[in-house]
């Protein structure tokens, strides 16, 4: 019984630490993308006003190309900083072709 015991608290102890090591590895530092779009202020908290830009990031923290203004339909390229690329702004309904 005392064996037992022992053999599963060692196991639990070594698959906690695998999970922490794990973890750790996994996460990483936000991009500037990210903290740009998790900065986004509510009127009441972290939920963003109606109508208020959000910057759109792709899976791995990057600016998406094409950023879009939600509320009013407007799209516009931008560079890998997330500023826009002059004359890249389409009117209402239409998109732009960005790289």
């Amino acid at each position: 019984l005392l064996t037992s015991c022992v053999i599963v608290l060692l196991f639990t102890c070594f698959h906690s630490r695998l999970q922490e090591g794990s973890r750790r590895r996994t996460q990483r530092t936000r991009t500037p993308c990210e903290i740009h779009r998790d900065s986004v202020p509510g009127p009441r908290g972290p939920r963003p006003h109606v109508g208020q830009y959000i910057p759109a990031c792709d899976e791995d923290g990057r600016y998406e190309a094409m950023q879009c203004h939600g509320s009013s339909g407007h799209c516009w390229c931008v560079d890998r900083n997330g500023q826009e690329i002059p004359g890249s702004r389409s009117g209402t309904g239409s998109r732009p072709m960005c790289e």
